[in-house]
């Protein structure tokens, strides 16, 4: 959750944390691991304000996109 935040800065923070998990290399036995993730958004400002359910229904809906 970014409170105050738009939805395009709360994008860059998005892919700002997808790249730092992608370039993540965890050393393990004889090789590494690597991930990725996917992340979804959902904005709600001013009068735009939805109940929880709502929001979290719409962020589910861009998550399942993403991936």
């Amino acid at each position: 959750m970014l409170p105050d935040t738009p939805r395009d800065k709360a994008m860059l923070a998005a892919e700002r944390v997808r790249t730092g998990v992608e370039a993540l290399v965890v050393p393990f036995a004889d090789g590494v691991i690597r991930a990725t993730v996917s992340i979804g958004s959902a904005t709600a400002l001013g009068d735009d304000r939805r109940r929880m359910d709502g929001l979290l229904a719409d962020e589910d809906q861009a998550l399942y996109a993403a991936k």
